[in-house]
This record gives structure tokens, sequence and C-alpha cells, in this order.
């Protein structure tokens, strides 16, 4: 058997992780560009366009319901052409490719321009618990979370990779600490503190 030379393999292996990484970093971009053109072209638009004539009804009222079912079809249509969507997918989650998640996170974080970690927080639990995604991607999502708003912003002196908390410099807002009430009411599975926040259900398309 020839031998190989320890750093040789050692930089070929670095070589293929990162032809691997860079696919998935094309992949990405390739979603950046074209999430959710079918909402700037016919017929989604003008679907689009006549729906927000309608006032915003507030979640889970029954004038929201009553608007949703009567605009079924720019739901179904924009599921159809676009994978980040459970409903994409005849079985929702279970079908999807870790670039789905990516581009899904990313839109349920893209629904206004500034949202504070708590609030972010919320939100993916809210659709987390609607799409019933398992309790072990619901952690890798939590995770992944915490450490964009932690991490994006640079240097961040006030930095703690054990807190559950990690105020950042620079991304997004300036977020405000939890308060004391907001720390008792939240409790977080990330560096051993267990999170609860009560669950519902959120509609990814907000009208």
């Amino acid at each position: 058997m020839e031998q190989i030379d320890t750093e040789d393999y050692i930089k070929g292996h670095i070589s293929r992780v990162r032809k691997h990484i860079n696919t998935f970093i094309q992949l990405l971009i390739r979603r950046s560009v074209n999430h959710d053109k079918s909402k700037l072209q016919e017929p989604e638009l003008s679907w689009w366009k006549q729906m927000d004539q309608e006032p915003r009804y507030p979640y889970g009222s029954e004038e929201y319901k009553q608007k949703i079912k009567r605009w079924d079809r720019v739901f179904k249509h924009h599921y159809q052409y676009n994978r980040h969507h459970p409903e994409h997918y005849e079985y929702g989650v279970r079908e999807m490719t870790l670039v789905d998640i990516v581009e899904m996170m990313c839109d349920w974080l893209g629904y206004k321009e500034a949202m504070s970690i708590t609030e972010a927080l919320k939100v993916c639990d809210e659709q987390m618990a609607r799409y019933d995604i398992s309790e072990d991607l619901r952690q890798v999502i939590f995770n992944t979370l915490l450490r964009y708003y932690s991490l994006l912003g640079g240097f961040n002196p006030d930095y703690d990779e054990n807190s559950y908390m990690n105020i950042p410099t620079g991304i997004l807002e300036e977020l405000d600490p939890l308060t004391s009430e907001e720390k008792e009411r939240e409790k977080y599975v990330y560096g051993g503190r267990r999170r609860d926040i009560k669950s519902g259900t959120i509609i990814d398309t907000f009208v």
C-alpha cells in the first residue's frame, strides 16, 4: 500500500471539503437571488396586489381566516414554485434539504426590517410548532439563530458563547437585554438552559 504524506493528505482533505462547502454557498446564493421571485411574476403579482387592497386583519381573527380562504389560490401557487415552504412537498419538512431549511429560517426572519432576538426566537418557535418540526431540528435552528445574531456583527467584547442572550454590535438592530420578567418567563436550551416559549401558529406570508 502506497504511503501517503500526512500533510499532503490533510491538504487534500481540506481542499475537498472546501469544494463541498463552496457548492452549498453557490446554492444559497442562487436561493438568495431567486427568493420569492414568483411574487413578482404573473399571475402571483396581480393576486398579491389585489389581496393587499384588503385590510391586514389581526392574526387568528375570523376576518383573517376568511381572507386566507378567499385567497387560497395565491398561497397554493406560491408554495408550488418555492421549495423553502414545507407545503411545497407532499410530506412537508421531512422532504426538505438543508438548503431549504436555511432559506426557510431566513424567510421567517425577513418578514420585517428589524427584529430583536426575543422576537426572532418567538417567531421561529411558532413556525416550528406549526410544522411539527422535530426536537433535534428545532434545537439546531435555535442554535443557528442565536449564533447568527451573536456573530454577524463582528467582534463583540461582551460576547459569551455560553449565554442564551448574546448581544451583538451592528447587526439588524441594537438588541435590548431581556428584562427580569422576560428572563423569568423564557428559559432556553442553550448553554445548559432550558427554553420554554408558548407555542402557537403563524403564517409565513403575513397578510
